[in-house]
């Protein structure tokens, strides 16, 4: 199975932004020569054929900007996937903890919640992993559904921005806001 490489991310984030950059024009000029092509093969006057090219390039112009924003917001949402891993993968200075034994056996025995960055690093992957079995069990042992990691994000946020439904409704079942 191939690794994780964010790099691969960014570069086709920012080829989507590079191709928003010009989108807008390519449809104005695009649209505006079969606008253009249009009136001269109906009309065939000079006045008509520019009409026919503003005309066009207006209507490319609206496309252009309407398929520019859906690439910009495709290149964010690749961005924030990325910060998404960053934020949930395991790191040298955090322990591993999807439901490790030490979560586990404190679900299991009715001990206390494990503490509150513990608490943040398990719940947010069980959400990036779509593990709400891991969610629940979680919250029925006390896990603060609220409790932002590192990085300030709340477990909803990052169920909404990983379009975890189930998990999303786990955790406003469960009281979490925002």
């Amino acid at each position: 199975m191939a690794q994780y490489d964010e790099s691969v991310i960014q570069v086709y984030a920012d080829a989507l932004y590079e191709r928003a950059a010009v989108i807008v024009f390519q449809y104005s000029a695009g649209v505006g020569v079969l606008g253009a092509l249009g009136a001269h093969f109906s009309v065939g006057d000079q006045t008509a054929i520019t009409a026919g090219f503003g005309i066009g390039a207006l209507f490319g112009f609206i496309l252009g900007r309407g398929k520019s924003f859906r690439l910009r917001l495709e290149a964010q949402t690749a961005l924030c996937q990325m910060q998404i891993e960053r934020n949930t993968r395991p790191s040298s200075r955090a322990p591993s903890l999807v439901l490790d034994e030490h979560a586990t056996q404190c679900i299991a025995e009715d001990k206390a919640a494990p503490a509150p960055s513990e608490q943040s690093e398990a719940m947010a992957r069980a959400i990036f992993s779509n593990n709400g079995e891991a969610v629940s069990r979680l919250i029925a042992g006390g896990a603060d559904v609220n409790l932002p990691n590192e990085n300030g994000v709340t477990p909803l946020q990052m169920a909404r921005n990983c379009e975890r439904r189930e998990i999303t409704a786990l955790l406003i079942a469960a009281g979490a806001q925002k």
